[in-house]
């Protein structure tokens, strides 16, 4: 729960970081449920900064104080981010420049990721209370870690693909998101067992599939090579994630023993989204 105090300390934390960089996790508290936050019902946040060339080092400073909030937190680090079709959509440019700045902006700087565990499964009026804590404390964490320009964004995770079995909780009305349209966030995980695969290669090979994405990105992985993408709605498309899940699977099918490791897609609903 966002409310509970951590039970271990932002020292306890740093050495709890356990893949190493090799394995592109910069930084992991102990408590961090790993995959957590594709459940079904999880809520969590990213935080993402404006400076962007320093960003892994004041990422981990974050995260470790999230951690002594008793919010779990991982740094992964970012290889490549590539422009998808769906970046041009004139509907969603403001989603994207909101969420995605780096790649809105035809920059190739995102260097790492945080992402923080807040509850491992919230209804509405759980999850008005989540936001307003948030609200109240991130703000005061990221100026405790030196940090004046970053985005704040909570999502609560409401369908997820698997194989052939689809798992969908209803989104819950976000009325504390004020003017802003509603917004959801679908991502594909795809995980390949050969580690030199690159992401250009990945985007090459589902070219002829017209899976439109508003951008990929490969994260560091050791043995492995691990490519996300994402796209915005307006509503839970559940038909048009479930068939773009399908035109990836149906890449692999075909290969007795193929590069495949893991696919999963995941539609978040974003919650809120904010300034500090």
């Amino acid at each position: 729960m966002l409310l509970r105090n951590g039970g271990h300390s932002a020292r306890s934390a740093l050495r709890a970081v356990a893949a190493g960089p090799s394995d592109g996790v910069i930084f992991c508290s102990s408590a961090y449920r790993k995959q957590g936050t594709r459940a079904v019902g999880n809520v969590h946040l990213h935080v993402d900064l404006a400076e962007w060339a320093q960003s892994s080092d004041r990422l981990v400073e974050i995260a470790m104080l999230l951690d002594a909030e008793g919010w779990p937190s991982k740094v992964t680090r970012v290889v490549r981010a590539v422009a998808g079709a769906h970046m041009s959509d004139a509907h969603f440019a403001a989603d994207y420049a909101e969420h995605t700045p780096e790649l809105s902006e035809g920059l190739d700087t995102f260097a790492a990721y945080l992402t923080a565990q807040l509850s491992p499964d919230a209804q509405a009026a759980e999850l008005e209370r989540i936001v307003a804590v948030a609200r109240a404390r991130i703000g005061e964490v990221l100026k405790a870690g030196g940090v004046a320009d970053a985005v704040v964004e909570i999502e609560r995770v409401c369908a997820r693909i698997e194989g052939s079995e689809l798992t969908v909780a209803e989104p819950v009305a976000a009325r504390w998101l004020g003017n802003r349209p509603p917004a959801f966030e679908a991502h594909h995980f795809v995980d390949l067992r050969y580690g030199g695969a690159q992401l250009e290669e990945w985007i090459r090979t589902i070219a002829p599939l017209d899976i439109d994405v508003g951008g990929w990105f490969q994260f560091e992985k050791s043995g492995y090579s691990a490519f996300r993408s994402v796209r915005f709605y307006r509503q839970l498309e559940l038909d048009h994630v479930v068939r773009q899940h399908q035109a990836l699977r149906g890449v692999f099918d075909d290969a007795k023993a193929g590069p495949l490791m893991r696919l999963e897609s995941v539609v978040e609903q974003v919650v809120d989204l904010w300034r500090v």
